[in-house]
């Protein structure tokens, strides 16, 4: 009797968690919607991308339905019996029932566990294993596949980040120096154009899903593509100088992008490539800041050089500026002068001629004298007057200024 009891208790507490168990939603993988911490220390390589999550599970939930049917039914039919160890009197067709419904609840859960959900942002890929093994490809919506001899994956169409930190990877410089990049990469699954695949969604190509499904399976981001991208990174890497990356940033991306397409074989689609951060060695980092300070110091010693010609030349260029200023204003002295005589000349050369004119003009008429003593005089006599000749008579003009007799002066009283 107890034993019994303790079969009938296990059989339901099993029964409930496994109803529980389905009708609950499947949980996000740790990748899915968030970044994977990064520890630089230990992890040379990581990644992070961002998924779709779980598809709606309301299959798995009616399974949990089913098979609470199931439990519900036993326990009602055959209650009984588990306790009593024997059949109560009119018992055989509850019996009945609760066969039948347990026949239900079997074969709804048989029919439930093979409904496969996919949604608008994915594709999956039904694999069968028995009686043979096939490959199906479906898009978005609600399929059903043979349970538990088939499982689905699902593929996002989504255009998805992977970020991969420090890279080793070697270079073309003497000594191989090594660097140490952190590449983004943008991809997806390859679109087939002219398909649409529910609402914005394209198609992707059916036999390269097969494949990718067949080699890689649903971990190919692992798998294909961050194994491709790292080897893309350190081929493009080792055929450039060690500035390569920092110099050419844009040229090196579009290298690894073109390579990482190569190495994926077509079955997984890059959209672009970013080189987020890189650095070198602790050996090389040293070399680096060795050259640089040198460089610093000869780029200092050179403009000391390039400073001490400049004032040199400033001062050369002063001197000249002295020298032709002086040399300048003795010229304009010279003109100055030059010009002072030859003005004194010229005016000399004028007066010379005015009064070789006058000359000539009191030779011809005499009186031109007289008439400018009259034109100039402003009524003052002069007290003496002289004249060329012994005897001659004064001008016309002051004989008549002139008294004709000497008064005879008058006694003072």
């Amino acid at each position: 009797m107890k034993l019994r009891k303790i079969v009938l208790l296990i059989l339901v507490v099993g029964l409930l968690a496994t109803a529980l168990m389905a009708c609950a939603p499947a949980t996000p993988t740790p990748e899915a919607g968030k970044a994977v911490p990064v520890d630089r220390e230990t992890v040379t390589t990581t990644f992070e991308f961002q998924d779709d999550g779980s598809a709606f599970a309301w299959p798995d939930a009616l399974q949990g339905v089913m098979l609470l049917i199931i439990l519900v039914s036993l326990v009602w039919g055959y209650y009984d019996l588990f306790l009593e160890g024997y059949p109560e009197a009119g018992s055989k067709s509850r019996h009945r029932w609760a066969k039948v419904f347990a026949m239900v609840g079997i074969a709804g859960y048989l029919f439930f566990a093979g409904l496969q959900v996919v949604t608008p942002t994915n594709v999956g890929v039904i694999r069968q294993s028995f009686p043979n093994v096939g490959y199906r490809v479906v898009g978005p919506g609600t399929h059903w596949a043979t349970p538990f001899v088939s499982r689905v994956n699902r593929y996002t169409t989504r255009i998805r980040p992977m970020k991969i930190y420090d890279i080793q990877a070697d270079t073309n410089t003497t000594g191989r120096p090594e660097i140490y990049p952190d590449v983004v990469i943008w991809f997806r699954l390859p679109v087939e154009e002219g398909k649409e695949l529910e609402l914005t969604q394209l198609s992707v190509p059916i036999e390269s899903m097969k494949l990718l499904d067949l080699r890689y399976g649903p971990d190919y981001e692992k798998v294909l593509v961050k194994e491709a991208a790292i080897n893309a990174v350190k081929s493009v890497s080792g055929a450039h100088p060690y500035d390569y990356f920092g110099v050419h940033k844009k040229e090196a991306q579009d290298e690894i992008k073109t390579e990482l397409q190569a190495k994926l074989g077509g079955l997984v689609e890059v959209t672009d490539v970013a080189i987020s951060f890189f650095n070198y060695s602790p050996e090389f980092e040293a070399q680096l800041k060795t050259q640089a300070e040198k460089r610093l110091q000869l780029e200092a010693a050179q403009m000391d050089v390039e400073i001490a010609a400049q004032l040199e030349e400033k001062a050369a260029n002063e001197g000249k500026a002295k020298v032709a200023a002086a040399e300048a204003q003795k010229k304009a002295e010279i003109l100055k002068a030059e010009g002072d005589s030859q003005a004194r000349i010229l005016r000399a050369q004028a007066d010379a001629k005015a009064l070789e004119l006058i000359r000539q003009q009191i030779a011809s008429d005499p009186n031109i004298l007289t008439y400018e003593a009259i034109q100039r005089w402003q009524g003052d006599v002069p007290s003496t007057l002289f004249t060329n000749e012994a005897g001659a008579q004064p001008p016309f003009f002051f004989q008549q200024a002139l008294p004709t007799s000497t008064p005879t002066p008058q006694p003072t009283p």
